[in-house]
């Protein structure tokens, strides 16, 4: 299993500061990204410069490309949110 990940991530290409889509308004719970990560552990996601946790503060549907934010987390109006990650 690592071997076949460390394959797909050697071939992958990284993303760097993406807006994801959807604007923070204090009640939107999910987010998109432009592409589908090779793995949800890839995705760094930022708000307001301050890493966010996977699986503490996110969530990610790795068949999509959606992020979902738990709802202690939502994001709020005027929140700029920054993600990183391999697709």
């Amino acid at each position: 299993m690592l071997v076949a990940l460390a394959a797909v991530l050697a071939a992958a290409t990284t993303v760097r500061n993406e807006q994801p889509a959807g604007v923070p308004d204090g009640a939107r719970q999910f987010f998109t990204l432009k592409h589908r990560p090779v793995d949800k552990w890839t995705v760094e996601l930022y708000r307001n410069g301050l890493r966010q946790f996977n699986g503490a503060d996110f969530l990610v549907d790795v068949p999509g490309s959606r992020i979902g934010f738990l709802p202690c987390c939502i994001p709020q109006t005027g929140d700029l949110l920054l993600a990183d990650y391999d697709y």
